[in-house]
């Protein structure tokens, strides 16, 4: 029986199913116009089990980040373990889901050259160099592989953490510790930073305070950016809210704002929007149709916070019916090497997002252990003054990067 320890995506050793996959040498950005359903529907199911529904815990992850960092652990997968993995993340076979990883990553970071905003996508494979790799490895991660001394646990933390620190620029400087790389044979990480510019800014001069309702009954008061001008706007019967389209300069970016509808027949709860929310429903949504240029007043908290996850994130993830990864006598990660007994003990995952005039900026890092074992119209009110979802979506190729949701914003602001 494998007893796990608490580690990083501690790759151990694998069983009998060596059958390396061979990915195609060179692989192209991928098309703009590629389907990425699947990875948003992956983010949005995640989001529903971990979301806390009943408290006024602040929320936000990086969806795009930990399907990453799964698809690495998925590579190396075979048997029930691969089909699970394949189920849950939408995965078609290996040599798709590589052409898909890899793909979108080029394509995000070739974006920088000619955006304004900024996408930045990382992926580290950190085998310790005692751990017998099977030569596929090289052929899958030529790129992302690194061979270090686990052993000499202060200089491994400090590549891997260097790595973080800088991907992020900064914003998250650290993940792993001394601990958890002494417990380890392979530490699989993803990093995503993003940065944009709003394509309206909102003027300092016109942030106030405001009032929050955290309930109908309950208000704090907060720092409120305030604008009036012309976005994308409509309402979404599915989904049960009012939909505002924040677009980033110079870019595909947006942020998309879902408020749940308000009346006097107590219209719909934050819950039910969380609930309703799939890849189809948002982009019925955000349909030329559904959305049209309004005048629009516009009220949005600033805020900034940090959030991790862990535990929580390991049951929601075996909520998914990903389940043998995280139980060594049942995971086969056997294409990694010859060897046996590999699962994931637990997956840390941080992310960061400051939302401010002028933009946001946003990161988030991923690291999962396994072990061996033309009319003028009146403007549109559109308050975010009661708890409301928001993302940092891509429309060209209708991917979630990031996303949230604020239902007490004032201890977010400093």
């Amino acid at each position: 029986m494998l007893w796990l320890k608490s580690a990083i995506l501690l790759l151990g050793i694998g069983g009998a199913h060596l059958q390396c996959f061979t990915p195609n040498a060179n692989i192209p950005p991928l098309d703009k116009n590629a389907d990425l359903s699947g990875i948003a529907d992956f983010g949005l199911t995640l989001y529903k089990h971990l979301a806390p529904e009943k408290t006024s815990e602040n929320f936000f992850f990086s969806p795009y980040s930990i399907w990453a960092a799964l698809v690495m652990v998925y590579f190396g997968a075979a048997g029930n373990t691969q089909a699970q993995l394949a189920a849950a993340l939408h995965l078609k076979d290996k040599p798709s889901a590589h052409h898909l990883w890899k793909g979108l990553e080029i394509l995000y970071n070739q974006q920088n050259k000619a955006n304004k905003s900024q996408i930045g996508v990382a992926n580290r494979a950190y085998f310790n160099e005692s751990f017998a790799l099977l030569p596929c490895v090289h052929t899958v991660f030529p790129d992302e592989l690194r061979v270090l001394n686990f052993y000499d646990a202060t200089n491994a933390a400090e590549a891997m953490n260097a790595f973080v620190n800088k991907t992020t620029r900064g914003l998250i400087s650290s993940i792993v510790t001394e601990d958890m790389i002494l417990a380890a044979s392979v530490v699989l990480i993803n990093t995503v930073y993003f940065k944009g510019f709003w394509k309206q800014e909102f003027k300092n001069s016109s942030t106030h305070k405001k009032d929050f309702f955290i309930t109908p009954t309950n208000k704090i008061s907060i720092d409120m950016m305030s604008q009036v001008s012309d976005f994308k706007y409509g309402e979404s019967s599915q989904l049960g809210a009012r939909v505002l389209e924040l677009p980033y300069a110079e870019s595909n970016l947006s942020m998309i704002l879902l408020l749940p509808t308000a009346n006097e027949s107590g219209g719909s709860s934050l819950a039910s929007v969380i609930q309703g929310l799939s890849s189809a429903a948002l982009r019925d949504a955000l349909s030329p149709g559904k959305l049209q240029t309004r005048s629009v007043d516009l009220l949005l908290p600033k805020f900034k916070f940090r959030a991790e996850l862990a535990h929580d994130l390991v049951k929601a993830l075996e909520k998914m019916g990903i389940v043998d990864l995280f139980h060594g006598n049942r995971a086969d990660i056997s294409q990694f090497s010859s060897r046996d007994e590999l699962a994931v003990s637990h997956i840390i995952h941080k992310a960061y997002v400051d939302v401010n005039e002028e933009g946001t900026e946003a990161a988030a890092a991923t690291v999962i252990f396994l072990e061996s074992a033309i009319i003028l119209e009146p403007p549109v009110e559109f308050h975010c003054d009661r708890p409301f979802v928001f993302t940092i979506y891509d429309r060209m190729t209708n991917n979630i990067l990031f996303i949230g949701d604020i239902k007490n914003p004032g201890n977010l602001q400093t």
